[in-house]
């Protein structure tokens, strides 16, 4: 590999100048003095700071024309002449050439055919000395210190698919789809990456000249079709007077025009906003257009009493799910009742079970498992269960009728859990191992999940637990045994708290931090506290419990406070190239030591442009 290794009288100029940067420190004045400060050329100061690294020796990373090799017992010397920049080729000719160990040559690396080398029928030349047997005294091995320029361009289109995604995902501030046709239209090396991003997943249907014109694109272009995975198909949302929403039940569904062509890569279907006919039909096209491809179903159906199921399709809604047999996750929410009384109350029932779906959410679906099948017939292979509900009656029942090899249960009651769990349904499922619940009481919980096998247990919000309940559920005799980690999410930060803390820190008003502290702490429950909750943490880590939540994120609460001040203050500092308000509640060398922490590269690199 080259050497672009600087000048001795260099070398000696930037020892001298790093004795003086020594120990040095930066204020916030001397750091913005340092951005107009003047500096070395980049070859030099690049050269100084690389010196201690080194690396990996890639014969790909060189262009070769020549090449003249000698070798020695255990060495290879390597002389190359290379189309990269001809100043770093007339400085390594007049060096000597690196010295690389025959180890860190491949064994398949094509030999050149310009070759100055010993022949093997000739015997070896004794050394002069000992020493020189392993050594020449003319050439000591050196390792490289040039970085291989790589392009952005270069990296496998995986990594440029992900930075795509990353640099124009959908913000306020990233006009993603102007983006994205930009890239298309001007890079021929990204046009197909993005493309295939782009097209991946399509939302179909919140603008109606939008879903007009990509169903006509769909239709017209088969390559595009193929790079299609997941399809989010909604009815155009129109809003009154009084800005409630209304849909036009009247109007076709956007997904009916969109699904009339095929998709053979598509796995992933959401029906939203869709009156009982427009799921009926699209589910038919679906089906039949990318059997056995669908493995994830979102269906919603929004009542409307104007719509109706035809005679003719009130025993197919479950025929079209024996076209997927893939299917593996099924969600249904938001059901029409008329809609699903069709479905399970018929006069001849006509159904196959999906032996493949193991995932299942049903959010307020009016289920009746007394006119129509249950859980169990239709999902006998069930593992994963979501259920939210404003019922506890209701909620039982389905539990009630559930498979009993379920290993996940999440229940969401609007109301409270408690009589539920004092059914003690949960008895029903040997086999589960997490447990997630929202508005639970924790004594009714204990009773119920001592003897149970559940590993893992989740407490979102308006969980009435306090820390003497949790400190009985991770230690103790009443503990769960199988017990390995709980989530806390019963307390939790304001999402709003960093937004309300940039606009605090506005340059014409100056705010007291403590009482912006207070008002953004969070608010513990009764019964509740820090604490107590480490307390809780300290007796679970002894029986070999992980806590972690929203609530152990609350405990730091001070330390990421001040932390997130001054990331912010700094940021806002060199973004604006105004240190006023940093200054203001940090002061000139807090400031300067603050940038330190947080921008360690970047006060660097000024604090070398300053010598």
């Amino acid at each position: 590999m080259l050497s672009s290794r600087v000048p001795e009288r260099t070398q000696q100029a930037d020892r001298a100048q790093n004795k003086v940067r020594k120990g040095t420190t930066l204020s916030s004045s001397r750091l913005r003095s340092g951005f107009g400060a003047v500096r070395r050329p980049l070859r030099h100061r690049l050269n100084a700071g690389l010196a201690s690294t080194s690396s990996p020796f890639t014969l790909k990373s060189l262009s070769v024309k020549t090449c003249s090799i000698r070798t020695t017992s255990s060495t290879l010397y390597v002389k190359a002449s290379s189309r990269q920049d001809p100043l770093q080729v007339r400085e390594a000719a007049r060096e000597e050439p690196d010295v690389l160990p025959r180890s860190a040559l491949s064994p398949d690396f094509p030999v050149p055919a310009r070759i100055s080398a010993r022949d093997p029928t000739q015997p070896v030349k004794p050394p002069h000395s000992p020493a020189q047997a392993c050594t020449r005294p003319s050439a000591k091995p050196v390792m490289s210190t040039r970085r291989i320029k790589a392009s952005l361009l270069s990296l496998p289109d995986e990594l440029l698919g992900a930075i795509f995604s990353e640099v124009v995902r959908d913000d306020d501030d990233v006009p993603a789809p102007g983006a994205a046709a930009a890239l298309v239209s001007t890079c021929r090396r990204l046009a197909p990456i993005v493309r295939q991003e782009v097209y991946r997943e399509l939302r179909v249907g919140g603008d109606a000249t939008e879903a007009h014109l990509l169903s006509e694109l769909c239709a017209k272009r088969p390559d595009l079709r193929a790079l299609v995975q997941v399809l989010h198909l909604q009815r155009t949302v129109e809003f009154d007077d009084d800005g409630e929403m209304t849909y036009d039940y009247t109007e076709e569904h956007p997904g009916i025009a969109l699904t009339n062509p095929h998709f053979p890569a598509l796995h992933a279907v959401s029906i939203l906003e869709a009156a009982p006919v427009d799921i009926l039909r699209i589910l038919r096209r679906v089906s039949r257009s990318t059997s056995p491809g669908i493995r994830k179903l979102t269906l919603e159906c929004v009542p409307d009493p104007k719509s109706d199921v035809p005679s003719e399709h009130r025993q197919n809604w479950w025929h079209m799910l024996e076209y997927t047999p893939s299917l593996e996750d099924l969600t249904l929410f938001l059901i029409s009742l008329d809609f699903m009384v069709r479905i399970v109350s018929g006069d001849v029932w006509v159904f196959s079970p999906l032996q493949n779906l193991h995932s299942l959410t049903i959010d307020g679906v009016p289920w009746d498992p007394v006119r129509g099948p249950t859980l169990a017939v239709l999902f006998p292979n069930l593992k994963r269960l979501r259920l939210h509900y404003g019922s506890s009656t209701e909620l039982e029942t389905l539990l009630r009728h559930a498979p009993t090899s379920l290993t996940q249960l999440t229940l969401w009651l609007i109301r409270d859990l408690t009589l539920v769990l004092q059914s003690n349904v949960l008895a029903r499922f040997p086999l589960l191992e997490r447990l997630c619940l929202r508005k639970i009481d924790g004594k009714v919980l204990l009773p119920s999940i001592r003897k149970s096998r559940i590993r893992y247990i989740r407490l979102s919000h308006k969980a009435e637990f306090t820390d003497e309940i949790m400190l009985d559920l991770v230690d103790g005799p009443a503990r769960v045994k199988h017990l390995k980690a709980i989530q806390l999410d019963y307390v939790s930060l304001d999402g709003n708290r960093w937004g309300r803390l940039s606009s605090a820190f506005r340059r014409d008003q100056q705010y007291d931090l403590a009482q912006v502290k207070a008002t953004l702490s969070p608010k513990w429950p009764q019964g509740c506290s820090a604490d107590g909750l480490r307390a809780v943490m300290d007796a679970a880590g002894k029986n070999g419990i992980k806590v972690y939540g929203t609530a152990v994120d609350c405990l730091d609460w001070s330390d990421r406070f001040d932390e997130q001040v001054e990331h912010f203050l700094v940021d806002d500092a060199l973004a604006s190239n105004d240190y006023t308000t940093i200054e203001r509640y940090l002061g000139e060398d807090g400031a300067g030591k603050a940038i330190l922490r947080q921008r360690p590269r970047l006060a660097e690199l000024i604090r070398k442009g300053m010598t």
